[in-house]
């Protein structure tokens, strides 16, 4: 046990997960950059809540501060700034804390619009901040891989709590939890909801895949041989999430998070394809 917590951590498959979670953060602040004044500006919708005299919660809440969410572009300006020096491969160290403190600061103003998929991301550049991607010592290569255990685990705890809030209800026991969540419309496609609610059938099957999938997630995903095939029904299900529900934000998420369990050859396979891991590689030798 003590040899795989103290061995090489599985450099490209972290680099592919980090690269996934930074490009979808860095997607999600772009895609809210016209309405960026009404959620961190000194007009936010969002009310100001009363901030504790404390340092940390001053400090994380800073933007409540009207003087200081007048600067509100520059803290987005920030952010991007550092997600993309973090893909240039230089000063990555530097640019993951960047990304959590900044991130934090904005999430954190704009409580009423995350989700718990935008805290699940918090989560994670908390943990990147303490993960290599290159070889190191034995106490740098601990870390690393007792970092990138706690991510999946953080995952594991999300599937596993969703499915256990959903068992004290009746809705999800009875199959008809989809076809309720169809019916209102800020959380149903348009061009499928009137379709959709007419295959009850396929909805309460839809009811009960999900609550499985989200009971068996913590157990399945550990074992390689139904990984892979237990990981496509997810995907599906997220896909659905994402198109069905409109909730394209969480259902992408939830699917790049999945790139934390590919194995680091075929992690590898994919960076090279996109031409990001050779770059990483060089400066990596070269730290």
């Amino acid at each position: 046990m003590l040899d795989r917590v103290l061995a090489l951590p599985p450099v490209a498959t972290i680099r592919l997960f980090k690269a996934a979670i930074y490009g979808w953060l860095l997607i999600n602040t772009l895609f809210l950059l016209p309405i960026a004044g009404d959620i961190w500006g000194p007009q936010s919708l969002i009310a100001d809540l009363e901030v504790p005299p404390n340092f940390t919660f001053q400090f994380f809440y800073l933007l409540m501060n009207k003087a200081v969410s007048e600067w509100y572009l520059v803290f987005i300006f920030i952010q991007l700034s550092a997600i993309i020096l973090w893909f240039s491969g230089k000063w990555q160290r530097v640019a993951s804390v960047i990304i959590y403190l900044i991130t934090a600061m904005l999430f954190l103003r704009a409580y009423l619009y995350v989700t718990g998929g935008h805290r699940l991301v918090l989560l994670f550049l908390f943990f990147f901040v303490f993960i290599d991607e290159k070889r190191t010592d034995e106490k740098g290569n601990a870390l690393s891989n007792l970092f990138f255990l706690a991510c999946k685990i953080q995952l594991l705890l999300v599937y596993l709590y969703a499915g256990l809030f959903k068992l004290h209800g009746t809705h999800w026991l009875n199959g008809e939890a989809l076809y309720y969540v169809l019916n209102l419309r800020e959380f149903s496609h348009p061009l499928l909801q009137g379709w959709l609610l007419e295959q009850q059938n396929l909805l309460a099957l839809g009811t009960y895949v999900a609550l499985a999938y989200q009971l068996l997630f913590p157990v399945l995903v550990w074992i390689k041989p139904l990984r892979w095939p237990f990981l496509m029904v997810g995907i599906a299900f997220h896909l659905m999430v994402a198109i069905a529900l409109g909730l394209p934000d969480f259902g992408i998420l939830m699917i790049l998070s999945y790139t934390m369990f590919l194995d680091n050859t075929r992690a590898e396979k994919i960076l090279r394809a996109v031409r990001f891991y050779p770059r990483i590689q060089a400066v990596s030798n070269n730290g």
